[in-house]
């Protein structure tokens, strides 16, 4: 376990934060130092899996008291610099996808590439939660692979060039954002689109996240203040103080919210302090850089720039100031 060292030297208290928040926070150690980017949970908890920029996919099946290497096929090691994964509920279907390389779908065990052969840059992949479509973007575009496919284009308006993507669990709500662009919604599993135009809408996007249901939307733009809606995309408001948000996730009902921004972590809680954003003290002072949440809202992952992974339980009593 290289610099596990510095791991606990860099908390206030060694593996466990015990600080104002929602969650309480370990570090992983067993996963050790490495440049992650990207992590995602089951929606129960249970299953986590986390993948980095220097070729590590791992998975855990327990809540992550242990981890094993996924099995993917052999893949040279320039097209294995991993920069976002997702899975269905089964956990029977899953995606990873490379920046300078190729998608990768795991379908019941039995791993292929992506029809796009040329590499691509991609940066973002979402499933929806039913069935595994699969939505995500690469060098600015958006890419779909419906399970059943809708009989349209699916394109976004000329122009926009997307940064994020996000899906409701049965992918007929689909959600993408752009640098200089508005959010854009889709009713219909992409088949048209409509943008927010409230608020000034047009901004550098840099995240999305939309709740199981499809009710629930996040959209974080890199200045100002996060952008939610709680209809669908009908009518949105402004949340939590202006920062640099660059990562946002919420539950399968929206009832708990996370988002990072000028590498603080924060959360939202309906139930607590009337949805109000609390700051997590995740006991360091590292930079947080990407956040992935459970369907149950009960358990998260946090990415740090230090090179290592925090696993977040939701307190049963809340703490912290609101903002």
């Amino acid at each position: 376990l290289k610099n596990i060292s510095k791991i606990f030297g860099l908390l206030k208290h060694p593996g466990k934060s015990q600080h104002p928040g929602n969650f309480d926070w370990t570090v992983a150690p067993q996963l050790g130092v490495r440049p992650w980017s990207s992590a995602f949970i089951s929606a129960n908890g249970s299953t986590i899996a986390a993948v980095s920029k220097d070729g590590h996919s791992v998975m855990s099946p327990d809540s992550g008291a242990t981890w094993s290497n996924l099995s993917l096929p052999r893949i040279p090691d320039v097209q294995k610099n991993w920069s976002s994964i997702a899975f269905c509920h089964s956990g029977k279907r899953l995606a990873i996808v490379a920046f300078g390389g190729k998608m990768w779908v795991q379908d019941r065990n039995t791993w292929y590439k992506s029809k796009y052969n040329p590499l691509k840059n991609w940066t973002r992949v979402a499933m929806s939660f039913y069935h595994g479509d699969i939505a995500a973007v690469a060098d600015g575009s958006m890419w779909t692979s419906w399970k059943s496919s809708a009989n349209c284009s699916r394109d976004l308006p000329p122009g926009t060039f997307v940064t994020s993507v996000g899906m409701s669990a049965d992918r007929s709500k689909v959600v993408a954002v752009g640098e200089q662009s508005s959010i854009w919604v889709s009713r219909d599993s992409g088949c048209s689109w409509f943008s927010d135009t409230d608020l000034g809408a047009i901004k550098n996007w840099t995240d999305v996240a939309v709740s199981g249901t499809g009710s629930k939307m996040l959209a974080a733009p890199y200045r100002g203040k996060i952008r939610t809606s709680s209809d669908g995309g009908t009518t949105w408001r402004e949340v939590g103080p202006e920062q640099n948000w660059i990562s946002v996730a919420t539950s399968f009902h929206g009832k708990v919210s996370m988002a990072v921004g000028n590498g603080q972590l924060w959360t939202s809680l309906t139930s607590r302090n009337d949805g109000g954003w609390t700051m997590e003290d995740v006991g360091t002072s590292s930079s947080i850089t990407k956040v992935a949440l459970s369907g149950d809202g009960a358990y998260a992952a946090a990415i740090v720039e230090e090179g290592y992974v925090l696993l977040g339980r939701l307190r049963v009593a809340p703490q912290g100031n609101r903002r």
